[in-house]
């Protein structure tokens, strides 16, 4: 994940789907609601790098963040 004006995060995912991702994540410094971010979800691409996708925060829970995939006029 990354966000603007911090490193780049490395998270685990769950629940993918079309419209967001759960993004696992083990730092406790997590994107308030509303924070815009890009995400790219590496290992089903069959080793090309896939492209960054522009998200926003919707939900925190115990275990990370709940993104929602935005198009570029939404970011």
């Amino acid at each position: 994940m990354y966000r603007s004006g911090v490193p780049m995060c490395l998270a685990r995912t769950e629940d993918l789907s079309h419209g967001g991702v759960m993004l696992l994540l083990e730092e406790p410094d997590r994107p308030a609601i509303g924070t815009m971010v890009q995400v790219r979800v590496c290992g089903f691409v069959g080793g090309e790098c896939p492209p960054m996708v522009k998200a926003a925060v919707v939900r925190h829970t115990v275990e990370g963040v709940a993104v929602r995939f935005v198009d570029s006029a939404g970011f």
